[in-house]
């Protein structure tokens, strides 16, 4: 298989520019692995899967995420969305703690993937 994923963001000015989630900045990597049979978890866009990464060692316990729907609705620029939403969603839950923590909150808990 293949992951891709963006570099993390490191401000709020990388975060409003239109340049930013540009293609080109995209990251990729090969990597083998299992995956489940049958998933887990299904949620209103993708199954959820078990599955382990064979490449490293010892084997990675990972989660793989499928969409439900194959087709023009689900394509490459639904995955690109996806790594966008993820990527926001890290810098600003990083952004959320550090103030959490200045102010005595409970912190955010993202996985990195």
């Amino acid at each position: 298989g293949i992951v891709m994923w963006y570099p993390n963001l490191d401000t709020l000015d990388e975060l409003k520019d239109p340049n930013y989630f540009n293609k080109s900045n995209l990251f990729s990597r090969s990597f083998s692995f299992k995956i489940a049979s049958q998933p887990f978890s299904a949620g209103v866009e993708r199954y959820a899967y078990f599955a382990l990464d064979i490449g490293s060692c010892p084997a990675k316990k990972m989660v793989i995420k499928e969409f439900l729907h194959v087709g023009r609705n689900n394509s490459f620029e639904k995955y690109i969305e996806a790594i966008e939403i993820s990527t926001i969603a890290s810098f600003l839950s990083t952004e959320f703690n550090l103030i959490a923590e200045r102010k005595d909150l409970s912190k955010v808990k993202f996985l990195n993937v």
